[in-house]
């Protein structure tokens, strides 16, 4: 984007607001009113537009297109031109349907992309839509300050949304990534089934690392965890080697094994062991 197209970008939105053509011989015409309503803005400010080509900075002047003018500055004071989640959803939805054509079918992928597309569409509207602000157009009261909260709770809604279905996504993907690569490390000297299992849930490491606590202090819960990550890095490492016996790997395995080893060695963890 140039210099002279932002330009242009910036004349329409005010263009669009400008007011209407002189009544004057129209008797019947209402007078214009262009006071300040309460949610006006300044008589001028400035708006910088960062493109590819350099920063471009934008003079908008009230008395020029009083309408314009403000509604510029509420939709660029709103987010209205990041389209973060728009793009985000939409992103990940071209993305699935590009990389899973070797592994899911035409119908599944385009059910996904058509969900996502959706679900960006939803979300732009309630964040833009003036049915859902509930923003103050002042704060003068306490019910005001109240109201923040709730408007910026039900405008967030959509990204809180995005972000906790990325991460179970994500939880969902490590975990199959984690079990591939160790199912067959798995009864070995680095890695026993059980341990296995805890690794592949978040929630049972916490807990396994609580309980060797109790059972045998806070020595054994570092040593339990450095194990564990350890024994993530070994997935990491069987992944990325070429062989079954490389060196790294074979090094790995065996950090994996004086870790086992020194752990099950300290008072109190032997009524613990495989966890």
């Amino acid at each position: 984007m140039n210099r002279a197209l932002a330009l242009v970008i910036g004349l329409a939105l005010a263009a669009c607001a400008a007011p209407p053509p002189d009544t004057k011989g129209h008797k019947d015409a209402p007078p214009r009113d262009t006071s300040l309503p309460s949610k006006a803005s300044p008589g001028e400010y400035r708006v910088r537009l960062e493109t590819t080509k350099g920063d471009v900075t934008l003079r908008v002047v009230r008395a020029w297109a009083p309408l314009g003018a403000d509604r510029f500055r509420e939709l660029v004071s709103s987010g209205f031109y990041g389209h973060v989640l728009y793009t985000g959803l939409c992103g990940i939805g071209i993305a699935y349907f590009v990389s899973r054509r070797d592994e899911l079918p035409l119908r599944r992928r385009l059910s996904v992309v058509v969900g996502l597309f959706a679900a960006a569409v939803a979300a732009h509207f309630l964040w833009n839509s003036p049915l859902f602000n509930f923003f103050p157009g002042s704060v003068e009261t306490v019910g005001d300050w109240l109201r923040i909260p709730l408007a910026a709770a039900i405008k967030g809604v959509p990204l809180l949304i995005f972000v906790v279905v990325l991460v179970r996504l994500a939880r969902r993907r490590e975990r199959m990534w984690l079990e591939l690569a160790l199912l067959e490390e798995a009864d070995t000297p680095a890695l026993t089934q059980a341990e296995l299992r805890v690794l592949l849930d978040r929630g049972e490491r916490r807990r396994s690392r609580r309980e060797i606590r109790e059972r045998a202090g806070e020595s054994a819960e570092k040593l339990l965890k450095r194990l564990q990550k350890e024994q993530i890095n070994l997935a990491m490492v069987r992944t990325r080697s070429h062989g079954l016996e490389t060196t790294e790997l074979v090094r790995q395995r065996e950090l994996c094994k004086s870790l086992r080893d020194a752990l099950r060695s300290m008072p109190g963890v032997a009524a613990a062991a495989g966890r």
